[in-house]
């Protein structure tokens, strides 16, 4: 999950390097460090949920309930749908 986490942080919040790292940019440095920690939580739900509605869009389809079925367990841990 912290993997996960961590691949869907923007990559324009990267550039801590242009801060100058002395006593009056601690401020800086910690309003950075949050909004990393939002974008990041942001960009996750919403992955999780564009991966909820493409589930359930192609969970109509019959042949497809064993494959989706495996999907929910594996990546939303949600048991016995069906």
């Amino acid at each position: 999950m912290i993997m996960n986490f961590l691949i869907f942080v923007p990559l324009y919040r990267i550039h801590i390097y242009n801060l100058n790292f002395n006593i009056y940019n601690i401020n800086k440095i910690i309003i950075y460090c949050i909004k990393v920690i939002y974008d990041a939580l942001f960009v996750y739900i919403l992955h999780k949920i564009i991966l909820i509605f493409i589930v359930l869009i192609f969970s109509r389809h019959p042949v497809n309930h064993l494959l989706i079925n495996h999907f929910y367990n594996k990546y939303l841990n949600i048991r016995n749908i069906y």
